[in-house]
C-alpha cells in the first residue's frame, strides 16, 4: 500500500467541516482555523485576526469570506482582507492579510502543514468514507500501538473482535487494518493528530461503506476503545474488554 503523509497532518473529516464551516485546531503548537467556503474551498490560517487578535476560528463565513466576530473584518479565500465595515469606503492593501498555511482535502480528510503546499498526502485507499472523529486523552505515540492491534467491527451482525485481523501498514498517524470474516473484508483507517498535553485527535474512516447500522456499531466501539485508552496504566498483555488482547 502506497502511503506518503508528506508532512501533512490530519485536522479533520471532510464530512465534519461542511460548507460555511470553521473550526479549531492546533498542529505542532500553532494555532489554527480551518474553515470551508460556500463554494467548497478549505483554508488553514493562522488563528488571529490582524486587527485586534481575535480568533478567527470564532468568526463566520459568508460565501467566500471568513469574518472576524469582533470588528467584522473580512477576509477572502486568498487571506486578504477586502472589507472593513468601520470603513465601508476603503480599499484595504493587499498587505493587510492573515498568515496563511497549506490546506488540501484528500481520501475524505482535510489537511494542514505548516510547510507543505504542492505535495499531496496519499494514503492510497479508494472508496473511503469517514466513520467519526474522537479526542482522546492519551498521547499519540500510545494510540499508534493501540490501533496497530485492534480488532474492530467487520460486519453488521457481528460482535467487533470476530475475525481475522492485521495491520497491512503502521506508520507514524496512520494505521490501516484490515479485518476477515468469511468473504467480508473491512479496512480501518485511523488517522492521529498529536494535540497539545499528550491529547490526541483520532479521525477514523473505513472501506468499503459501511451501512448505517455498522457506522452506529463502530461509533460505540470506538467510545469503548477511547475509555479503554484512557486507563493508565496499558501494558502488553492487557485483556482488551472489546477483545483481543494487547500487543496481539
Amino acid at each position: 500500500m502506497n502511503v506518503d503523509l508528506g508532512g501533512w497532518t490530519p485536522v479533520a473529516l471532510s464530512t465534519d467541516l461542511s460548507n460555511g464551516g470553521v473550526l479549531r485546531t492546533v498542529v505542532e503548537d500553532q494555532d489554527l482555523a480551518i474553515w470551508r467556503s460556500a463554494a467548497g474551498a478549505v483554508r488553514a490560517w493562522e488563528n488571529r485576526c490582524p486587527h485586534r487578535g481575535m480568533r478567527l476560528s470564532y468568526g463566520f463565513v459568508r460565501g467566500e469570506s471568513l469574518t472576524c466576530i469582533y470588528h467584522g473584518w473580512q477576509y477572502g479565500t486568498d487571506g486578504v482582507c477586502h472589507a472593513i465595515p468601520a470603513h465601508p469606503d476603503l480599499t484595504p492593501p493587499t498587505t493587510l492579510c492573515v498568515r496563511a498555511f497549506g490546506c488540501v482535502e484528500n481520501s475524505s480528510l482535510v489537511w494542514a502543514s505548516l510547510s507543505q503546499r504542492d505535495r499531496q498526502p496519499q494514503i492510497g485507499i479508494e472508496d473511503i468514507q469517514p466513520i467519526r472523529s474522537l479526542t482522546v486523552d492519551r498521547p499519540a505515540t500510545a494510540l499508534n500501538e493501540m490501533f496497530a492491534t485492534v480488532r474492530f467491527p467487520i460486519a453488521d451482525d457481528t460482535a467487533p473482535d470476530i475475525g481475522e485481523f492485521r495491520s497491512i501498514s503502521i506508520n507514524h498517524g496512520l494505521i490501516v487494518r484490515e479485518g476477515q470474516l468469511g468473504d467480508q473484508r473491512r479496512l480501518m483507517v485511523a488517522a492521529l493528530q498529536a494535540l497539545p498535553g499528550d491529547r490526541t485527535a483520532a479521525h477514523i474512516l473505513t472501506s468499503p461503506a459501511a451501512s448505517p447500522k455498522l457506522k452506529t456499531t463502530f461509533s460505540r466501539w470506538l467510545e469503548r476503545l477511547r475509555w479503554f485508552a484512557e486507563q493508565s496504566p496499558i501494558t502488553i498483555g492487557d485483556r482488551h474488554p472489546i477483545g483481543g488482547t494487547v500487543g496481539e
